[in-house]
């Protein structure tokens, strides 16, 4: 065989092989879909401050595990909808009765000294801000390693039935040291 054969008959190899995984996957697709059904819905609103955008990401591939996370043009879109601007407490109810969600996040991205995330938390059906955290650390790689591992937790205490009404909760990684 010439060496043009082996390559393409490599690739067709690997091509069945991808097709059969991917029917031997099928099965567990669909009871994948009736438990992201199932679980809970929470809406994070656009991020505040410089590199928004990568910790808002940080946080949302924290949660994918735990919730369904609602993007935030569909929040955008209901609101809109709706004829609201999320501002108050009755505008943010309103919105997440229509969307089911179980709570909305929003966050504001500072730089004192040390990286910080100061996330705010608020109920879906009333609106009203449950409670608030903030994350902290010197680097921004470690700051984004932080919050998709300690947010999920973070969100669900404060979400929790049991939950008092206003909860605040710091997380500070890798501190600096007093001097």
């Amino acid at each position: 065989m010439t060496r043009a054969r082996v390559c393409a008959a490599g690739k067709v190899g690997a091509t069945l092989i991808v097709l059969v995984s991917c029917a031997v996957a099928r099965p567990g697709l669909a009871s994948e879909g009736k438990t992201r059904a199932s679980q809970e819905r929470i809406a994070v609103e656009g991020f505040r401050g410089p590199p928004a955008q990568r910790l808002q990401g940080a946080l949302e591939n924290g949660l994918v595990g735990r919730y369904y996370v609602v993007p935030d043009v569909s929040v955008e879109e209901m609101a809109r909808r709706r004829g609201v601007v999320l501002v108050g407490d009755r505008d943010f109810a309103q919105v997440g009765r229509a969307l089911q969600v179980r709570g909305f996040v929003s966050a504001e991205v500072q730089r004192r000294g040390l990286w910080q995330v100061q996330v705010l938390v608020r109920r879906g059906d009333t609106g009203a801000p449950v409670g608030r955290f903030m994350v902290a650390h010197r680097r921004l790689d470690g700051l984004e390693s932080v919050l998709t591992r300690r947010a999920p937790g973070r969100l669900a205490a404060l979400l929790s039935p049991a939950a008092p009404g206003s909860l605040s909760v710091a997380v500070a990684a890798n501190p600096v040291e007093p001097a």
